[in-house]
């Protein structure tokens, strides 16, 4: 894929759902994230459904459909991190 731009190193976007909107109690239960390699223009795509170790609100199962049933034998995102760190690299 050619992008109408030049990067000089790796752009990652990334997207979450999670718990409830509260951002200090609420927790990640997935994270999509795309990585454009600069020196190719290289699409790499991750995805992870994540425990987070505490009910997911009623509310927010109705926005994005993740379920508790759907997390519950995930990794907690404390163990999902460093793999995330690696991925993102110098981005």
């Amino acid at each position: 894929m050619i992008f109408p731009f030049q990067l000089d190193k790796d752009l990652v976007i990334f997207d979450v759902e999670t718990t409830g909107p509260d951002v200090y109690k609420d927790r990640i239960i997935q994270i999509a994230l795309v990585k454009i390699v600069a020196e190719t223009q290289e699409l790499v795509q991750k995805q992870y459904l994540v425990n987070p170790l505490q009910p997911i609100s009623k509310e927010s199962i109705e926005i994005h459909g993740i379920t508790n049933e759907m997390v519950k034998n995930e990794l907690p995102f404390k163990l999902i991190a460093l793999e995330l760190y690696g991925f993102i690299g110098n981005a």
